[in-house]
């Protein structure tokens, strides 16, 4: 019977560090990534500049056959977070072809969004355009905490807080203590184990000794 699951046929998780989804089909950011890149509508991002009353806004139409005036252009315009103005509009532009659309452009505007949607409710594309002058988001404050403290000797690399405490072996690269709240957690750094190599139908297939890694006592 076919093998179903993450788990291969050797008992091993079947892990996917590559793509642009996970082994169980969720986006990595690298699919939003891709999706602008093969959309069949592209929309200019650059910082928007003010036309009198209006935002002009490059679109090509990357369709064979299909005119955008027959998917809906929803747009949203924002100051900050708070939605200034909103509508829908259809913009006819022939396959293979652009066009220069506008938009409103209300006083304190800070961002323009536009989403193309076909007549079932499928969104094709989605972005978001600054305006040129609108004020960077700050960095949100740090959070309240104790400051680490370093102590770099010879043979070790100490990092410290109120909580907790932790040593490194800088010769072997383990974890030579680690405390918290004053109780040891890790006495002798876990050793690496990359596992041997077995014959396999699975590419890549390793199997790993029994225990995989030891440590010291807790």
């Amino acid at each position: 019977m076919p093998h179903e699951g993450p788990w291969g046929p050797d008992n091993l998780l079947q892990e996917n560090d590559k793509g642009i989804v996970t082994a169980y089909r969720v986006p990595k950011p690298e699919w939003w990534i891709v999706k602008q890149v093969y959309s069949p509508i592209h929309i200019g991002i650059e910082p928007l500049s003010r036309a009198g009353d209006n935002f002009s806004v490059p679109i090509t139409n990357r369709y064979s056959f299909t005119d955008l005036g027959e998917l809906s252009c929803r747009w949203t315009i924002y100051a900050g977070s708070t939605m200034l103005k909103s509508g829908s509009k259809q913009i006819a532009c022939a396959p293979s072809e652009s066009i220069q659309a506008s938009f409103p452009a209300p006083r304190g505007a800070t961002k323009l969004r536009l989403e193309f949607v076909k007549s079932d409710g499928t969104s094709v594309v989605a972005v978001n355009i600054p305006v040129t002058g609108a004020p960077v988001p700050q960095a949100p404050a740090a959070l309240p905490g104790d400051a680490l403290t370093v102590q770099d000797t010879a043979g070790t690399l100490q990092v410290a807080n109120k909580l907790q405490t932790v040593t490194f072996d800088k010769e072997l690269g383990t974890i030579q203590s680690w405390r918290v709240k004053g109780k040891s957690m890790v006495l002798g750094g876990p050793i690496l184990n990359l596992g041997e190599a077995k014959a396999s139908g699975e590419k890549k297939a390793y199997r790993a000794p029994n225990p995989p890694f030891t440590t010291g006592p807790n």
